[in-house]
């Protein structure tokens, strides 16, 4: 094999939404960030990285709420051969949210901060001209820790608190197959 250029390929974006809907108690400004790099280095070996950042600031209703998204995914194959790739994935997000500020009735604070990560590893290779055969792993966490917490003008040094932290796990092996039945 010859890969006589470097070939790189770059994406590059920026966004920005305003929401104000007429007859809703929301609005919100939000400005999101993407970049994008793959790049070839030799035939046999390609590699990509993706990152996002999305930062909000708005209100519900009298309410103060923020929202910051930070994503990020790695990777990579590799070919042994023209008809077998080895493919490795990574990614990670954060988010955060977090909503607070004077009720009626006391003050009120939620937050969440949630963190995600994959990691993902797949091979497909051809066993003969008619079987193409793909194996691989997944796995993947979750974890989401977020509070609640109500204070009430009787009871300043006293406030309602609720905190949950959920975590969830998977993870999936595979092999699967495809066959020509014909030449």
């Amino acid at each position: 094999y010859s890969n006589s250029r470097f070939p790189l390929a770059y994406f590059l974006d920026a966004g920005y939404v305003r929401v104000e809907p007429g007859s809703s108690a929301i609005s919100a400004d939000s400005t999101t960030l993407t970049a994008a790099l793959g790049a070839n280095p030799v035939h046999e070996l390609g590699l990509f990285g993706f990152a996002t950042q999305t930062d909000t600031d708005g209100k519900l209703g009298i309410l103060p709420l923020t929202y910051k998204s930070d994503r990020l995914d790695l990777g990579g194959h590799y070919k042994f051969s023209p008809t077998s790739q080895l493919w490795l994935k990574l990614g990670d997000n954060k988010e955060k949210t977090r909503l607070s500020g004077r009720i009626p009735d006391g003050d009120l604070a939620y937050s969440s901060d949630t963190d995600t990560r994959e990691y993902q590893l797949r091979h497909i290779f051809s066993v003969d001209a008619n079987t193409q055969v793909t194996w691989g792993y997944e796995t993947a966490s979750l974890d989401t820790p977020q509070a609640l917490s109500i204070t009430l003008p009787n009871y300043p040094d006293n406030p309602a608190v609720n905190s949950i932290k959920a975590q969830n796990r998977s993870s999936d092996a595979y092999l699967s197959g495809r066959f020509s039945l014909t030449d």
